[in-house]
């Protein structure tokens, strides 16, 4: 019992140390004014984000192709700053050298689409960014194993040199009971680890398949594997970017058994600020 209140005092007053050193950069940052599409924002803005809890989360919707039924939600972080729509690949690149305020976004954010999430399996992206030092794993470790029902998508994105630490991340999930999702499967940049799949319950196929079969059915064979290989493993395979009935035609020729994308965009649920909408 004292070593559990000893974890728990070192947690909240770690953070309060964080909020203060937040709170000192954004003193000292500059505020950013008018920024044009595609820039991303200054770290002050992402600082004031964390600090004032301005979050938002949209939900979309994972679903069975033979039913049509929603298997699962995936949450995705919205930003906003100065009232303007952020895209968070710009948010989180903003942060890439600054370890401490990445992890502090990124476990806020998770702390928001937990709370706020729909019922039923939830997929969350956890950026292995996130997970480099001890207190990050201790912390990620001790939340998700909480909720049976949530998925914990790794993003395969990574450098060759991080690669390891994923694999360890990817391991430590499993053996603590927390479902794994490798995402962005067959991406542009994405790095393709078997030893990942050991630990994998979902595969997600990223989007780029739908135009590399079109484009070479040769690739169509390829895919066809990995969905054998799935199946005879007992791991779900997600086919993502399913923007249009063709899209989803594709994906019931190539045998895959959930997909998700825009084409489902009248199921998405947006919570910003508390306050939930629909598409």
């Amino acid at each position: 019992m004292r070593e559990v209140f000893r974890i728990r005092a070192a947690r909240h007053c770690m953070d309060f140390r964080f909020l203060n050193i937040l709170r000192v950069m954004a003193s000292t940052s500059p505020i950013l004014g008018a920024r044009p599409n595609g820039v991303a924002p200054a770290k002050a803005d992402v600082v004031r984000i964390i600090e004032s809890n301005r979050l938002a989360c949209e939900y979309q919707p994972i679903v069975e192709i033979e039913t049509g039924e929603i298997w699962a939600y995936e949450a995705l972080s919205r930003f906003h700053i100065d009232g303007e729509l952020v895209a968070p690949n710009l948010v989180f690149e903003a942060l890439q050298t600054d370890q401490t305020l990445f992890f502090m976004l990124e476990s806020r954010a998770k702390r928001f689409q937990l709370q706020h999430r729909p019922e039923g399996r939830l997929f969350v992206n956890v950026d292995p960014s996130a997970c480099l030092e001890d207190y990050q794993l201790e912390h990620w470790l001790g939340t998700l194993p909480n909720h049976p029902d949530v998925v914990v998508e790794i993003v395969e994105n990574t450098t060759v040199q991080r690669l390891d630490a994923v694999r360890a991340f990817t391991r430590q999930l499993a053996d603590a009971g927390v479902r794994v999702a490798l995402d962005d499967v067959g991406g542009r940049h994405s790095l393709f680890s078997f030893e990942l799949l050991e630990h994998c319950h979902v595969v997600k196929l990223d989007r780029h398949w739908l135009s590399r079969v079109e484009r070479d059915p040769a690739y169509e064979r390829l895919v066809s594997g990995i969905l054998a290989f799935t199946r005879d493993r007992g791991i779900h395979a997600v086919l993502e970017g399913v923007e249009t009935e063709a899209d989803l035609e594709v994906a019931r020729r190539l045998g895959v058994d959930l997909v998700q994308g825009f084409l489902y965009r009248d199921e998405f649920i947006t919570v910003r600020d508390s306050q939930r909408t629909f598409a």
